[in-house]
């Protein structure tokens, strides 16, 4: 699957490929400490050894035909954020996406931008009929940018994922075609 660079908005900001020159910036998005607390410690990237990998694996869902994943990036063609579909059932027509962005660049409507071309790709491209998100029941800025890019919450999973050690509940929200 071939991912193209696209610009998102007037300012310069584009979405593209990750690429492993993104790890270093990677590896500081995640372990921000606004960002830190959503995501899952055995998927924090402590080393850059560690972030090369986690890039290396989500380069490797387009490659692979599993999923897709791109850079969101500055004016100057720098790493902010990262979205995409972490899994891809082609047989059901269904994508799972994810999201971060640094808290700097949050609330400027840079991730609206950006999930509208990716959620875009998803229905055309990947031809899907269906995309889910889950969310941590405490992450209010993922649900509300969600809810706000038309996705429905369908359901609370009881005890559905293993975060950090604690078995979680998780809110399931869907988009459909």
């Amino acid at each position: 699957m071939n991912l193209i660079e696209t610009e998102i908005n007037d300012r310069g900001y584009t979405i593209r490929e990750i690429k492993l020159a993104d790890a270093e910036r990677y590896q500081s998005l995640l372990l921000h400490k606004d960002v830190k607390p959503f995501i899952p410690e055995q998927l924090l990237p402590n080393t850059i050894f560690d972030a090369i990998r986690i890039v290396t694996s989500l380069k490797a869902l387009s490659a692979t035909n599993t999923g897709a994943y791109w850079a969101i990036c500055n004016e100057d063609n720098k790493l902010i954020g990262s979205a995409g579909f972490e899994s891809w059932s082609q047989f059901h027509k269904r994508l799972e996406i994810a999201f971060e962005l640094h808290p700097d660049y949050q609330g400027q409507g840079i991730m609206t931008q950006a999930l509208t071309k990716i959620i875009a790709f998803g229905f055309e491209n990947m031809q899907a009929e269906r995309i889910e998100a889950f969310t941590l029941t405490h992450n209010k800025p993922s649900m509300h940018l969600l809810k706000r890019m038309g996705f429905e919450h369908e359901a609370t999973l009881k005890k559905y994922r293993m975060f950090n050690k604690k078995i979680s509940d998780i809110h399931l929200f869907a988009l459909t075609k």
